[in-house]
């Protein structure tokens, strides 16, 4: 009997094969067991079917980065894909441990407690949005799938998911630590060790990351300045085999953070010039003398200034969060079958204080306290039948997501001509949970005696989820004056109220893929996914209440695939090309309301955040996504990617309630979507004998104009470049040289104030030119 652990040891390699490597020693490729479908270069080997398979012969638009490649490209953590992988839009709102992942037109409502639609997962555990952007010190790969993924990893993967993998202990002593130092006084400090305790038995593997800089963002206040960087991180991973047919890896991962907070940079008006400020702020913020207490003079200013300075009403604005959490994978090969059980527990805490508007007007603020905890649970029996001609698995999974502890969000609230509200403070408490439970299976049956190469795939899924709010909110005197209470406070306070909402569906994916020879592989699959509904808050009356809950939304999607290897003369490479067409029905969107809109007079019930999540409509999404890879001469290698993303609504009929122009002009678009986006890649690789390995990256990354809710970003484009000496007099020191956005592109990466609420609209920047110097050593 032998053991494969895919779990936490996953091959994932980047899809440049000169410098492709095993990711993880420790797993059935690196053993010798490589995919089969050798074409001629080295094999990259992805999990995206839940097993280890050929990159080219998985019927998947997937894209895979080994360790390796992520540290040549510099991509410090998962939001950084964004830049090596064209289709994905990684973003943040409101502060950066908040994360929106879009793929193919799908994302997570900004605001309130939608369900996102691309996940993150880390060693096949689901993370909580809050804790989706982590570190890639010590990974040993990561893999971006495209569409539909609700079968093989369950619900609210209608756009696609992220599968990071920690790099797993081995039976070998080493290890490496690297130091580097940049402008903005950029110091990281990682490294990792690896310690066989019982050979072939049991290893321990310790990794750990300290990271600081200066804020980007310079605060014109006097404080502390915005869009720095302050994180410690650890991870211990301890690998158990005590026979051969049984494994059990355990990995406990820490990160916590202590920033100032993401800035928010005024960047566009809803009214096109000064003195036309809307009626609300006209009313209070229009004195016309100072920035402080004029609307039109602090955008006006804003914009004299640029995105890098930023005035702020807050005296100590910060942004302190902490995730953590335990893995388990266990293991069990019988011979016939293999039984698979991963549990997974998240914690995160969220503290922050930021300010949305980017005034020193105090006009949105929000002080935010949320302990969080997520349980998962999954277990997997699967194995062959046939002589190998048919590929099983059956499962079932279980997750519970629940605040842990107190509980409490202050949002400010300015004036309001609309309902005669005086200035002051909202404290809201507003106690998500959610459950999910669902069963799955999937079959591969190899049809080889009607057709060589050709299979035929199936698998269905069908999940039971529930939403239980408890919310309530009350006035309160000062935005530091937070008070979190407790989940049973909530329940019985006089304000509160509860609700639930339930759903039942199933998905599935069906389709061929055709190995026509050892260079040319097709597919065509069909899919079906869905993303669970939900409530918003607070308790609406009148007109509103039948906006309460929102169901959930489909979507029914094809796409056919070509993946090609070449070789002409001395020169190689690979082509692969994916099209796809997809129907979504029951869109929840995001609709933007004004201030004071109201549906029964009471100002207690009003949308929070001037915005609730609705269903709308029906659209059509269709894209195209390509990648082609060339080798001409041995180290040398060049990579291009594009993705095409067209998606159109077919139905944009809303409820009548909120269609008209007056109530924020509530277009139906798709957020965080560019139309192009591109990715190029050149790396040259030379040995150098005793002096050392050169390696040389260039990357380029550029998007169209995207939307973030009614803020349009225009285009931009993005320059990346490192220079390696690796190995050097083969003493096991390396030397680095990386920039980051070469070209010191201003460009809005997320959308703070998105909105018509106020008179402008306010953006997050992306990071500026970064640049440094690494030193590291391997033992």
């Amino acid at each position: 009997m032998r053991l494969h652990l895919f779990c936490a040891t996953a091959i994932a390699l980047v899809p440049m094969p000169l410098y492709a490597q095993a990711a993880n020693p420790t797993s059935a490729g690196a053993r010798g067991e490589r995919a089969s479908d050798s074409d001629g270069l080295q094999d990259i080997v992805v999990t995206a079917r839940r097993s280890e398979e050929n990159i080219q012969s998985v019927p998947v638009s997937v894209t895979a980065f080994s360790g390796a490649a992520i540290a040549e490209k510099t991509i410090l953590n998962t939001r950084d894909l964004t830049f090596a992988t064209p289709g994905v839009t990684f973003t943040s709102s409101g502060a950066s441990y908040n994360v929106n992942l879009t793929i193919r037109g799908q994302t997570r409502a900004v605001t309130g407690a939608g369900l996102p639609a691309v996940l993150t997962y880390f060693n096949e555990v689901p993370l909580p949005n809050d804790g989706s952007n982590i570190p890639t010190f010590d990974l040993s790969s990561a893999q971006v799938l495209k569409g539909p993924q609700g079968t093989f990893f369950g619900r609210n993967t209608t756009g696609g998911l992220v599968l990071t993998y920690s790099q797993s202990p081995t039976y070998e002593f080493g290890g490496y630590v690297t130091a580097s130092y940049g402008n903005y006084d950029d110091r990281r400090l990682e490294g990792a060790v690896n310690v066989p305790i019982v050979q072939d038995k049991v290893a321990l593997r310790l990794a750990g990351q300290l990271l600081r800089h200066d804020g980007y963002t310079k605060n014109m206040s006097g404080g502390p300045d915005f869009d720095n960087q302050h994180s410690d991180a650890f991870r211990a991973s301890l690998l158990l085999e005590p026979t051969e047919w049984l494994t059990n890896l355990t990995v406990y991962d820490y990160v916590k953070t202590d920033n100032v907070g993401a800035s928010s940079t005024p960047t566009d008006r809803v009214s096109p010039a000064p003195g036309t400020t809307t009626p609300f702020l006209a009313t209070y913020y229009n004195c016309g003398t100072s920035p402080s207490c004029d609307a039109d003079l602090a955008v006006e200013r804003a914009k004299q200034l640029g995105p890098r300075r930023q005035y702020t009403d807050l005296k100590d604005p910060f942004e302190r969060v902490t995730n953590w959490g335990i893995s388990n994978t266990t293991t069990l090969e019988l011979g016939g079958a293999t039984i698979k059980n991963i549990f997974g527990y998240r914690h995160s805490k969220i503290d922050v204080y930021l300010d949305v508007d980017g005034t020193e007007m105090g006009l949105i603020t929000v002080r935010q306290f949320a302990p969080k905890r997520q349980i998962t649970e999954e277990l997997q029996v699967y194995g062959t039948l046939f002589e190998d001609r048919l590929d099983w698995r059956i499962g079932g999974f279980y997750l519970k997501s629940d605040p842990d502890g107190n509980f409490g969000v202050i949002q400010t609230a300015y004036e309001n001509p609309f309902t005669g509200f005086s200035p002051g403070y909202f404290d809201q408490h507003n106690y998500y949970s959610d459950t999910s439970k669902a069963v799955f299976g999937t079959l591969s049956i190899d049809l080889a005696q009607w057709v060589q190469g050709l299979k035929f795939n199936m698998g269905a899924r069908y999940t039971v989820d529930k939403q239980e709010l408890c919310s309530s909110t009350s006035p309160t005197t000062a935005n530091d004056a937070l008070v979190p209470v407790s989940k049973s406070a909530c329940q019985s306070d006089a304000t509160s109220f509860s609700s639930s909402v339930e759903s039942k569906e199933p998905t599935y994916t069906f389709g061929l893929d055709w190995r026509v020879n050892k260079d040319v592989f097709l597919y065509l699959t069909k899919r079906r996914g869905y993303r669970g509904g939900g409530i918003n808050s607070p308790l609406l009356g009148g007109t509103l209440t039948a906006h309460q809950t929102y169901d959930p939304e489909f979507i029914n999607d094809w796409e056919i695939g070509l993946k090609t290897s070449w070789d002409v003369g001395s020169v190689s490479g690979r082509f692969n090309l994916s099209a796809y067409r997809g129907i979504f029905k029951n869109i929840q969107a995001i609709i933007v309301v004004p201030v004071g809109f109201d549906g029964d007079g009471n100002s207690a019930n009003d949308p929070t955040n001037t915005a609730l999540t609705i269903n709308r409509g029906a659209a059509r999404i269709q894209g195209i996504d390509a990648t082609l890879m060339i080798s001409p001469a041995r180290g040398l290698q060049f990579t291009g990617g594009m993705a095409y993303t067209d998606p159109k609504y077919t139905d944009t009929s809303l409820p009548p309630l909120f269609d008209d122009p007056s109530v924020g002009g509530n277009e139906a678009t798709f957020q965080n979507t560019p139309k192009w986006t591109w990715t190029g890649n050149a790396r040259y690789a030379s040995d150098l004998g005793n002096v050392g390995q050169l390696v040389l990256n260039v990357d380029y990354y550029h998007s169209s104009a995207v939307s973030f809710q009614q803020l349009v970003a225009r285009p931009y484009g993005i320059v990346n470049a490192r220079i390696d000496l690796k190995n050097i007099a083969q003493t096991g020191f390396d030397i680095a040289v990386y920039g980051r956005n070469l070209g010191n592109e201003k460009y809005v990466q997320g959308g703070n104030l998105t909105g018509r609420s106020l008179d402008w609209f306010a953006g997050h920047y992306g990071d500026p030119r970064t640049y440094g110097i690494q030193i590291g050593y391997h033992f």
